[in-house]
């Protein structure tokens, strides 16, 4: 081949390589790039779950409100079934009954502690949340129980259908006939036992006082009744009792066997308030206190609701029924002036 051919071919072999090149050059620029429609690569998400936190939604089973109640722990009577369990537990009011049944898993105070905790609401436990410590919002001071239906045991007797149990207290025996089907709460179940082996033990009656039956005349007859062992007893000599002074001396009224005043009474210039526990038989006050109110010489006026007033001359007693919540005991009240008349409005 010529040279002037040959460098014609080299020539147009160049041009045709420039005029590929350029074509390609443009084809890749026309390529759309992609949009937000455009499914993505699986290497694409695979970045983009690494590198994007995903939120955790917020919980909607959390209980939204707790209960705060007081009171002493103790191990759990239901040993097998619904309530039952390892790590559950009771607490027991001032006069021993059952204020709650609970689940603790961990940190709990030794059994006999008195405590006031927030609980979680739950059936057929429920479960703690938060001990309240004394002094914060609240706690409430585990309050003295005068009573005179306490002391210690010195007889005891039992069959089927009930028990007589004596305690006695500054030198003086009060037998209590104690029949079981009317139990209002629980009983310790060894009180025989400890008694035959010289045990010492306190026991604080609580109950609503009826008449005596012809089997133990003697006894003070209790219905709804608690039995709860107790570390030392507080007589009701210990508070001042509701009354007045007239003509003919002192006059008051005298809680019934089965009865217990709770804490000191609440006084000002307008009245005087007494909270006052009877155990399971708490659930009628009114009711529980009638016929003491009448031995003892008081007239009932009415009742309205959940409150009665008793009149002896122009002296005045109010009976209020406690709601059933925690700490929220039945309430005695005198009135610091006398009423206008004798007779009931």
């Amino acid at each position: 081949m010529r040279p002037q051919t040959r460098a014609a071919a080299i020539v147009l072999v160049a041009l045709i390589a420039i005029v590929l090149g350029a074509a390609l050059l443009y084809a890749a620029r026309a390529v759309p790039p992609a949009t937000a429609n455009a499914s993505p690569s699986p290497t694409a998400t695979a970045t983009a779950a690494t590198s994007t936190p995903v939120a955790t939604p917020a919980k909607t089973n959390s209980p939204a409100t707790t209960i705060v109640t007081c009171g002493t722990v103790v191990v759990n009577s239901v040993t097998s079934g619904q309530g039952s369990g390892p790590n559950t537990y009771e607490l027991l009011s001032p006069t021993g009954i059952n204020a709650g049944r609970f689940f603790w898993d961990s940190g709990q105070p030794a059994l006999g502690t008195y405590i006031c905790a927030r609980f979680i609401p739950g059936a057929p436990l429920v479960a703690f949340d938060s001990l309240i410590r004394p002094g914060e919002g609240g706690y409430v001071a585990q309050p003295t129980v005068a009573t005179d239906s306490c002391g210690s045991v010195t007889a005891y007797a039992a069959d089927g259908a009930h028990m007589l149990v004596t305690l006695t207290a500054g030198g003086a025996a009060t037998q209590y006939n104690l029949q079981y089907q009317f139990i209002g709460g629980t009983a310790p179940t060894d009180i025989g036992t400890r008694l035959s082996a010289g045990t010492s033990q306190l026991l604080l009656i609580t109950g609503r006082q009826v008449p005596p039956d012809s089997g133990s005349p003697n006894a003070i007859n209790l219905r709804n009744y608690n039995v709860a062992r107790v570390a030392a007893c507080t007589p009701t000599s210990s508070v001042p009792r509701p009354g007045f002074v007239d003509s003919t001396g002192r006059v008051s009224f005298t809680l019934p066997l089965g009865c217990a005043y709770i804490g000191q009474p609440v006084v000002d210039s307008d009245q005087a308030t007494w909270s006052f526990d009877c155990g399971a038989a708490s659930r009628d006050a009114r009711g529980t206190l009638a016929s003491a109110l009448t031995q003892q010489g008081w007239t009932l006026c009415g009742a309205v609701t959940a409150t009665a007033t008793w009149a002896n001359g122009t002296h005045r007693l109010i009976i209020a029924e406690g709601s059933g919540s925690f700490g929220e005991y039945p309430k005695l009240t005198q009135p610091a002036r006398p009423a206008a008349s004798s007779s009931c409005p």
